[in-house]
C-alpha cells in the first residue's frame, strides 16, 4: 500500500537493544568450558593412546602367507633364444641411439640409477617383463626396444659401453616371459 511508511531493517546499538540476562551468559561461558575441556581430554587420549594401539603386522617369508609383491611368480612361459648385446652407439642403433622404440632413454636411466634392464626383440610385446636366470639370476629385464625386422626369434640384450656388448657376444639363452 502506498501509504504505509517502509519497514527497514535496522542494526540496534548496543544500548538499545534488549540486554542478555546475566544468568544466560553465565551458562554460554559454562558450555564453553565444558566443550573446551571435552576437546582436550580428547586430544589427550589420542596423543597417549595411539602410541599404545597395535599396527597391523607385516607378514615376511616364513611367518604365513607371503604379500603378492613378494610372492615369485611362475613364468608364462620359457623361451630358447639367440641373444647378442648392443650398446648406443650409431652404428648399431638409428640417429637417437639413447631412445628406445617406447621412447625410454636409456643412457639417462643408466647414468642415475645405473640400470641395464632394457631388451630390444620383435617377438615379445612391448613392455614384457623377462628374466635370464642362467646368466642374470633374478634380474629383470623389460622389453622396450625393437630390432631390425630381420630378426625375429631373437634377443638384444643393452649394455652400457660396446666393450660389454662386444663381450656378452653371441650365445644361446633361455628366456624366461611373465
Amino acid at each position: 500500500m502506498p501509504n504505509e511508511p517502509e519497514k527497514s531493517l535496522k542494526l540496534c546499538q548496543p544500548e538499545e537493544c534488549e540486554k542478555i540476562p546475566l544468568s544466560v551468559k553465565m551458562w554460554m561461558i559454562a558450555a564453553f568450558l565444558v566443550m573446551s575441556l571435552i576437546i582436550i581430554a580428547i586430544a589427550a587420549w589420542i596423543l597417549v593412546m595411539v602410541p599404545r594401539m597395535p599396527l597391523p603386522r607385516l607378514v615376511w617369508e616364513g611367518q604365513g602367507e607371503t604379500p603378492i609383491c613378494r610372492q615369485s611368480l611362475e613364468p608364462k612361459k620359457k623361451i630358447r633364444v639367440l641373444a647378442t648385446a648392443y650398446s648406443s652407439t650409431l652404428d648399431q642403433t638409428d640417429n637417437t641411439p639413447c631412445l628406445t622404440a617406447t621412447g625410454y632413454d636409456v643412457c639417462e636411466n643408466y647414468a642415475r640409477y645405473g640400470a641395464a634392464n632394457t631388451i630390444a626383440s620383435n617377438f615379445l610385446p612391448l613392455h614384457a617383463i623377462v628374466k635370464i636366470p642362467e646368466f642374470f639370476g633374478d634380474q629383470i629385464f623389460v622389453v622396450r626396444d625393437r630390432m631390425n625386422d630381420r630378426y625375429y626369434n631373437r634377443l638384444d640384450l643393452w649394455m652400457p659401453t660396446r666393450t660389454q656388448a662386444v663381450r656378452f657376444g653371441v650365445r644361446y639363452v633361455t628366456v624366461e616371459v611373465y
